[in-house]
């Protein structure tokens, strides 16, 4: 098993969740300015699923609500769209973290790669984005980055949301 169920509250956390989402706003906007490979996840609903299954204080979904139409004017996209993917990713994961959260950050990004396969393919079906390729292989294999990403990310986010919390 991963960490132990101990009740963690995001009120201590509360400004970390904030920086966090806005550098992970920051990083989405850079992914698109610069036009990179489509294989980079959208970060914020990386760090977002970190919180939603991390802290079982909140629901999160109006904060997913909130990110997706975020998403929506940064990529140009018809508002709401990615607001309702957010939102029932959320949902789903809000549904099973208690047993997403028992899980190593090595087996948790199994299930980051299955939402973020979900994610791909309301993204194909609401967008039918132009793939060539190249493209669409990227396109396809984002779910895998997402997870290498989650890898990287989880154990750094609960490295320093414990040593927060037991200030």
């Amino acid at each position: 098993m991963g960490e132990s169920f101990t009740y963690h509250r995001s009120a201590k956390v509360r400004w970390y969740f904030v920086a966090s989402l806005l550098l992970a706003l920051v990083s989405d906007s850079l992914v698109i300015s610069v036009h990179a490979s489509p294989i980079f996840p959208p970060f914020s609903l990386l760090v977002l699923f970190y919180w939603a299954g991390h802290f079982l204080d909140r629901s999160y979904i109006v904060t997913a609500f909130i990110l997706g139409l975020l998403s929506d004017t940064l990529t140009q996209t018809p508002l709401g769209a990615h607001a309702i993917i957010y939102v029932s990713l959320i949902y789903l994961l809000s549904r099973h973290r208690l047993h997403f959260r028992s899980f190593t950050p090595w087996q948790q990004a199994i299930f980051i790669t299955g939402y973020f396969f979900i994610y791909q393919f309301t993204n194909w079906i609401f967008f039918d984005p132009l793939l060539t390729d190249t493209h669409a292989i990227y396109f396809w294999l984002m779910p895998f980055s997402a997870a290498i990403f989650w890898i990287i990310i989880a154990p750094l986010f609960n490295r320093f949301t414990l040593q927060v919390e037991q200030n």
